[in-house]
């Protein structure tokens, strides 16, 4: 056990020692919560998280307003509806489910030279659903907050990996962005990738292309050409 720091104090799982400090909680998420537990808790004024191993949460770390709610209806439109939690606004967290727990994925990317990310903590992590922010006062939510879990959005590793690459394309797109990066793993696959080095290519530059290669014999020269060409595409 190690005492907190006043920055991590609210945001790390942890527990009462001694008058006035907190030390952290050992192996969290295995830990069993007793009534014990609750109470003592409680007296202290201590916040609730939730572990993420089932219930995934896509943390936008995004500090600029508009940037930020655009990426959340990104991802709204992707994943489907999730309820809002906000502390240092404008950063906010969408809580997910899932019946297949995986690991955090980290999309990073800077912003007007501003280092920015989106998190989905995942098995290990836990996010606070109820209580202070160590420096911007009481964590609320902007939406309705859910009374049960069978309220949230269902998904898969799979489904975020591919809100994770259409976000950081969608990203490559916008003024003032940069520098994307993908980290994190699917399964055992690491998934790292610099998507600024991706080429994205437009339906008007692929027609171009293609109006390039002659519709003939030279072009075509055979049933495996046209079946090359169309796997290449």
């Amino acid at each position: 056990h190690s005492a907190l720091v006043p920055s991590e104090r609210g945001k790390v799982p942890a527990e009462p020692f001694g008058k006035d400090e907190w030390v952290g909680l050992h192996d969290f998420n295995n830990h069993v919560t007793t009534p014990f537990d609750i109470d003592r808790w409680m007296e202290r004024g201590a916040n609730i998280g939730l572990r993420a191993r089932y219930y995934p949460g896509v943390d936008i770390d995004v500090d600029h307003l508009d940037l930020a709610s655009r990426i959340r209806d990104q991802v709204h439109e992707t994943l489907g509806y999730a309820p809002i939690r906000v502390g240092r606004e404008p950063r906010m967290l969408l809580p997910y489910r899932t019946e297949e727990p995986f690991t955090k994925k980290v999309l990073q990317f800077y912003y007007y030279a501003e280092e920015q990310k989106i998190e989905v903590l995942g098995s290990g992590q836990q996010y606070v659903v109820y209580g202070q922010h160590p420096t911007h006062g009481a964590y609320k939510w902007r939406t309705p907050e859910p009374s049960s879990p069978a309220e949230l959005s269902l998904v898969t590793e799979e489904q975020i990996v591919q809100m994770l690459f259409s976000l950081g394309e969608w990203l490559e797109e916008q003024p003032g962005v940069e520098r994307v990066r993908l980290t994190g793993k699917l399964g055992n696959t690491s998934l790292e990738a610099d998507l600024s080095d991706l080429i994205t290519i437009k339906k008007d530059q692929l027609r171009e292309a293609m109006a390039l290669i002659p519709n003939d014999e030279v072009g075509f020269p055979n049933r495996e050409s046209v079946i090359m060409i169309a796997h290449a595409l």
